[in-house]
């Protein structure tokens, strides 16, 4: 297996740190192939951070989700554009009776609140009881200013991918975790948890990524240093390792979401090196990796969706970069809170997954792990495809450098030399 050099080794020396990670994870691989499994940095406990260690995804794990429910409409048993309500009648409450499965999975359904007293199965975004959640979910209130279909709403997701998970339910008889591991996560060789019980958090012991140790984040703005703070809250509690939570709450490995999206990108380009048959068809994938809505302005950035997927925007202007500056038009992917990020960029045939045991803040994380992308095309010497930009011409993006570490981090970690490889192992 390869070792990083250069500005990749730089990237993810840097990524780790005060108001940063205490270590992270990198999983590259190209045809299927892996280039990259490494971990670099510590545990909570001190020891060192291990590839097959299970690290929360926040968002990055709505993708396995959305998923099951594509295998739905691959089988015959949904139809994306019929309302939800025809699956779930109880859905059709508070005005949302014209929600259909592909609003639900490209965040247009409108805005909906399940607003309940403590206790009741949503506390907040990050601490769902799962089954007292589903029915707040099914009976939540369709914003009245809002029309499927007609705006952004990923600020509901959190209901969004609970009657989404409902839905995978209703079909096979199986809760969706369980279906996840079985038809998607088993046949790729995965390891994935939503939630865990005290027998399991035992029996896997520090392979459990834990929030004990303080976390510090470097936010930006007010809104994402509230969200940052609910976080740390909740994790530092202890309570989200046992939060079921189909869109916030998977736990894997890089390696593990890596082999989801090598799937996907051999089944985007029909290639033969595909991991395993018979869990999503060509078909299915080129559905999930399609334009779906318009481009909506979310909270910050402008973003595309496909079925469950984040689709790059950079084709809207190098402003609108998502995965990197380097990716294609094509990539593919999702990010979570802060840390994850794992995309797949069917021109170079390349999978990219990355997270980290930290707390950063929405911007700043977003900014590590752009870095970590463009350092890992530069490390495999892809060149950044001849596209046509949004204005009809080819327009190549430059590399900026970005020194992400305050500067209390130079005299923690030392100050890595601009023109020579970090002098790092990562194991």
């Amino acid at each position: 297996m390869k070792q990083p050099e250069g500005e990749l080794a730089r990237a993810l020396f840097e990524a780790i740190g005060p108001q940063r990670h205490l270590g992270v994870q990198l999983y590259v691989s190209v045809r299927g192939r892996p280039v990259f499994d490494l971990a670099a940095g510590r545990r909570d406990d001190g020891t060192a951070l291990d590839p097959d260690d299970l690290l929360v995804w926040f968002s990055a794990g709505k993708p396995l989700v959305a998923a099951a429910v594509c295998r739905l409409w691959q089988d015959g048993l949904i139809d994306l554009d019929e309302p939800v309500a025809t699956y779930l009648p109880a859905f059709a409450a508070g005005g949302k009776a014209a929600i259909t499965t592909r609003h639900l999975l490209t965040h247009s359904g409108g805005r909906m609140s399940a607003p309940g007293p403590p206790g009741s199965g949503i506390a907040d975004p990050f601490a769902v009881d799962y089954e007292p959640a589903i029915g707040l979910a099914l009976a939540a209130e369709l914003h009245p200013e809002d029309r499927p279909g007609e705006q952004p709403s990923y600020s509901a997701s959190v209901l969004t991918w609970l009657v989404l998970s409902q839905l995978v339910r209703h079909h096979t008889g199986a809760r969706f975790d369980d279906v996840v591991a079985e038809t998607i996560g088993r046949p790729l060789g995965m390891e994935t948890h939503y939630g865990f019980t005290k027998s399991e958090l035992r029996e896997l012991g520090n392979r459990v990524c834990t929030f004990v140790a303080p976390r510090t984040g470097l936010y930006l703005n007010d809104a994402d240093a509230r969200e940052g703070a609910a976080i740390r809250e909740v994790l530092a509690g202890g309570t989200f390792h046992r939060t079921i939570d189909p869109g916030a709450g998977l736990w894997a490995s890089a390696r593990s979401l890596g082999r989801f999206y090598e799937l996907l990108c051999a089944r985007a380009v029909g290639g033969s090196w595909a991991p395993a048959d018979g869990i999503l068809d060509e078909r299915t994938v080129a559905e999930m990796i399609k334009p779906q809505r318009p481009s909506f302005f979310e909270e910050a950035p402008l973003i595309d969706f496909g079925l469950g997927l984040t689709l790059e925007t950079r084709r809207l202007g190098p402003q609108y970069a998502y995965f990197g500056s380097s990716c294609s038009f094509a990539t593919f992917g999702h990010q979570g809170h802060g840390a994850p990020m794992a995309f797949a960029d069917p021109r170079h045939d390349l999978v990219v997954s990355f997270n980290g045991n930290g707390l950063p803040g929405r911007v700043l994380g977003k900014r590590i792990w752009q870095r970590i992308s463009d350092a890992v095309y530069e490390e495999l010497g892809l060149t950044l495809p001849d596209e046509p930009a949004h204005d009809g011409g080819p327009r190549p993006v430059p590399r900026r450098r970005l020194d992400l570490r305050p500067p209390s981090a130079r005299a923690d970690h030392g100050d890595a030399p601009t023109g020579a490889a970090t002098p790092r192992r990562f194991e």
